[in-house]
């Protein structure tokens, strides 16, 4: 136990506390290994915290992922930082949705949450949008992987607002690893010989495994004499395997699901 001075509390108090906070939305199992230090707050103390938390935007989905906020100082950090989001342009209501995706963020220190969020700003990124809290979720990168990540795709050819615009759609993008993303890119325009800029449709391309789903599905479709050209790469990848079964089985009807498991799909 991370926190041994809980001990101090009678059993009957501390349970009263973890049911408290499970009912807001916390693992109790996740609590013990975590957040000890929440349960020797007085139970007032703690349901006025939970208030003030839910007044700030915060809900149950926080709780259960970020409990260690439970125990953070309001004024001192959770405050401060909220105000920094919102001076860069992210509105309450993002501000919400952040919190329900990656709330640890405001775990980060001061210093590191705004150097990270300067890198934003020094390339210009676009931050008010509704879209913008799914790359602050992507935060847990470096400054340096961000800024190779936005090269890496301006290498590929995409202008920077395509690369903004890219991300903005699928900021998972950039916690990929770079070399995968350029043998993606490389599979995409020299063996496939598609258009890189068919990634502007369907930047989802870039994060689906190359050698799980991109290769076995588009050498299943070569396989059946499917004309792969003139299917969209949406089209292709993000079915389930059952309806890409079907989107081949005129070709090849006994062969498919067979070769599907052999490439390892």
């Amino acid at each position: 136990m991370k926190n041994p001075s809980v001990l101090y509390n009678t059993a009957e108090k501390m349970e009263i506390k973890v049911r408290f906070l499970e009912s807001i939305g916390v693992n109790r199992e996740r609590l013990m290994k975590r957040s000890t230090a929440v349960l020797n707050m007085h139970l007032e103390s703690l349901e006025q915290k939970v208030m003030h938390l839910q007044r700030l935007g915060m809900s149950s989905g926080t709780f259960q992922k970020f409990p260690q906020i439970l125990h953070s100082n309001i004024e001192k950090s959770v405050k401060p930082k909220m105000a920094l989001l919102e001076r860069i342009g992210i509105k309450k209501e993002h501000f919400q949705k952040l919190m329900q995706i990656q709330p640890s963020i405001i775990g980060l220190s001061q210093k590191t949450l705004n150097s990270k969020l300067q890198i934003f700003q020094l390339l210009d990124f676009e931050l008010k949008s509704a879209s913008s809290t799914r790359i602050l979720a992507s935060l847990n990168r470096s400054i340096n992987g961000i800024q190779a990540h936005f090269d890496t795709l301006k290498g590929m050819g995409f202008s920077h607002g395509e690369v903004c615009f890219l991300l903005a759609r699928q900021p998972e993008i950039l916690c990929l690893n770079k070399q995968y993303l350029l043998k993606k890119a490389d599979y995409l325009v020299n063996r496939l010989n598609r258009d890189i800029r068919e990634l502007l449709k369907f930047p989802a391309f870039l994060c689906y495994s190359l050698e799980k789903r991109i290769i076995p599905r588009f050498t299943i479709l070569k396989e059946t004499g499917r004309v792969c050209v003139n299917l969209s790469l949406s089209t292709v990848l993000s079915c389930s395997n059952k309806n890409f079964d079907e989107l081949v089985r005129r070709n090849n009807s006994n062969q498919v699901g067979c070769r599907r498991k052999k490439l390892g799909m």
